[in-house]
């Protein structure tokens, strides 16, 4: 019974990480070539936009970002060992919240480039993060994608 539950739970864990890296990767290199190549200076909804606090622009000092960052990861990871997220929830919330900390920790801010209108200027690992949790919030009001 445990080679059977080690062999899910290895199988689990790579497909995780391979997705995680993936969109991880998609994230680093939309902003670089929206930052650095600036490809689509032309297209309406394109916008840099160099976020130097949280949400929204909010400021708060470095150390203090860094701490709710990590504090999340850990969250994630007790909330994922629990059995409270399935493996691809996980996935998109770890590569949302690495992907903005990469940015904070060697750029020390964020680069959002994404805009829709009056919204809030957003980037890829905004949209990994917050559909990440959407979908947890989603599955724990309707019962759906029950644990595997």
């Amino acid at each position: 019974m445990w080679e059977q539950n080690k062999k899910t739970w290895t199988k689990k864990i790579i497909l995780l990480v391979s997705v995680w890296v993936v969109l991880f990767a998609l994230d680093l290199i939309s902003k670089y070539l929206f930052y650095n190549v600036w490809c689509c200076a032309h297209w309406i909804w394109v916008a840099k936009v160099f976020n130097t606090g949280i949400s929204r622009g909010v400021a708060l000092p470095s150390f203090l970002t860094f701490l709710v960052s990590a504090l999340a990861i850990v969250l994630f990871v007790w909330l994922y060992i629990k059995n409270q997220f399935t493996w691809w929830m996980m996935a998109l919330i770890m590569a949302g919240t690495l992907g903005n900390l990469y940015d904070r920790i060697f750029l020390h801010g964020v680069r959002d480039f994404i805009a829709i209108g009056h919204f809030p200027v957003f980037n890829f690992a905004d949209i990994w993060l917050n559909l990440g949790i959407f979908l947890f919030i989603i599955r724990e009001f309707r019962g759906i994608g029950k644990i595997e």
